[in-house]
């Protein structure tokens, strides 16, 4: 039976040999040793000690995201759940519309003929396709 901590204990074995465990703590200090760990906040205190070590990490809200603005266009909003990021891009970076998209259209009457192609907002043009 242990009476006193950090001492020498003999084991009494029946049927075999009688050994003796040394139970002693290698530096014997007991004010080193850690009793209690505990979390209640996302931190961890080892005790008798009393340091706290903070292991709490804060949840990533977007707002740690950075986005710059670039040439033509704004970022508004923090990242946020309640202020999410909007990014603004004109229409008409160029400001010709001359260089859009365009509706084309045709009219091929007999194969191996050259072709009209009328183009919305832009200039008509001709293709030989003989």
């Amino acid at each position: 039976a242990v009476v006193t901590p950090n001492e020498t204990v003999a084991i009494q074995i029946s049927d075999g040999t009688n050994t003796t465990i040394n139970i002693q703590d290698a530096d014997a200090d007991a004010t080193n040793e850690i009793q209690t760990i505990g979390s209640t906040d996302g931190s961890v205190t080892v005790t008798p000690s009393g340091n706290n070590y903070d292991l709490a990490v804060t949840p990533a809200d977007g707002s740690e995201t950075i986005i710059n603005d670039g040439t033509n266009t704004t970022v508004n909003g923090a990242g946020t759940t309640a202020s999410p990021y909007t990014i603004d891009v004109p229409d008409n970076l160029d400001n010709d519309a001359t260089n859009e998209f365009q509706d084309l259209s045709n009219a091929v009457v007999t194969p191996n003929e050259t072709v009209a192609i009328q183009i919305s907002d832009g200039t008509n043009t001709t293709i030989n396709i003989q």
